[in-house]
């Protein structure tokens, strides 16, 4: 049975598992190995914590709603922090983890929105779903080497984010990783990564320069939609697969290299990128999407390396025209004004 101190603390053994005080500065006792599920959350008085050494364990959603929480101090000792440990904690500005951590959880600091910077353990492997969503205020984040996932929408949100530097070995970037990022100027990709996930950087506003790795098999569906500032895009060789809406309503992207190893262009891809003057659709092109390169009204030029087999399949009337592409200025007008609902596609030879 759980014994109360006097000091508000609920211990059973070596577990904390709540708290029922209210003062603004707490020292947790000594002994402790593990701090329960929710045992302070909704703390609204609480200010400022101080964790023992000892400790290994934090539960999930441990100190999540204690909106007061300015200050806290994790002993080298915790290796485990459960999802939305800190969630909403709406005043925390910065914190230092411990070296022993290798994951942030789902939800860690979810909606703390004055966290301003944080330190990042060197062993740290995965940063999971959500771990900084709506981090409002975060600036910068520097990724160690070690960390080889990223995942949905673990930086989503974070609208002050000037700069990300994500490393070398990351295997996985997730769904929606930097969604509205809209401070964030520039971003390189590590070579490790072969696919840009879906609406990776979605609505990055603020984003005007990405540099993919030469590891890139894959451009996600949305992956750079509505970076109205990127300015230009080299999709390295080896990529096989532009996503639906990849770079939709990228106002000012002039200039797109798409190399030979593109195979499948999806729909809207390049959908109203205004300022776009030409393409070339490479040689190992087999289908381009409806609409991919509708509404580029400065295109004036679309050269195709294959000219041969290519076919427009019509939802309207079911039915297939053959293509003649070989006036570019022609292909120009078709791409931006005609194939709105056509998709494209090359017979093999």
């Amino acid at each position: 049975m759980a014994a109360e101190n006097n000091d508000g603390f609920k211990v059973l053994g070596d577990k904390l598992i709540g708290y029922a005080g209210d003062k603004a500065r707490v020292t947790l006792p000594l002994g402790l190995t593990e701090i329960c599920d929710g045992a302070f959350r909704g703390c609204a008085s609480l200010q400022k914590i101080e964790i023992a050494e000892g400790v290994k364990k934090i539960g999930k959603l441990a100190f999540c709603d204690c909106v007061g929480l300015k200050e806290l101090v994790l002993p080298q000792s915790v290796t485990q922090i459960g999802d939305g440990a800190f969630a909403f904690c709406t005043a925390l500005k910065d914190i230092v983890l411990p070296n022993g951590l290798t994951r942030l959880s789902a939800g860690m600091f979810l909606s703390c929105n004055s966290l301003e910077q944080i330190v990042l353990p060197d062993g740290l492997t995965e940063v999971d779903r959500g771990a900084f969503f709506e981090c409002a205020t975060l600036k910068e984040v520097v990724l160690p080497d070690g960390v080889l996932r990223i995942g949905d929408g673990a930086l989503g949100g974070c609208r002050a984010l000037k700069r990300a530097l994500l490393p070398n070995g990351l295997k996985y970037l997730g769904n929606r990783a930097f969604y509205e990022c809209s401070s964030l100027k520039t971003i390189a990709l590590p070579s490790s990564l072969t696919e840009v996930s879906e609406n990776a950087f979605y609505g990055c506003a603020g984003l005007e320069s990405a540099l993919l790795s030469s590891g890139t098999e894959r451009i996600g569906d949305g992956a750079f939609m509505l970076c109205g500032r990127l300015e230009g895009i080299d999709i390295p060789n080896g990529t096989a697969r532009i996503g639906r809406q990849a770079f939709y309503m990228c106002g000012r992207l002039a200039y797109v290299n798409i190399p030979q190893s593109v195979k499948f262009i999806g729909e809207y891809a390049f959908f109203e990128c205004a300022r776009l003057a030409e393409v070339n659709i490479p040689g190992g092109a087999e289908l381009i999407g409806k609409g991919a390169f509708w509404g580029c009204d400065g295109l004036k030029s679309a050269y195709f390396s294959q000219r041969q087999g290519w076919r427009a399949w019509r939802d309207s009337t079911q039915s297939e025209e053959s293509l003649d592409v070989s006036d570019r200025e022609n292909n120009a007008r078709s791409l931006r004004e005609r194939y709105l609902f056509d998709e494209i596609k090359r017979l093999p030879e």
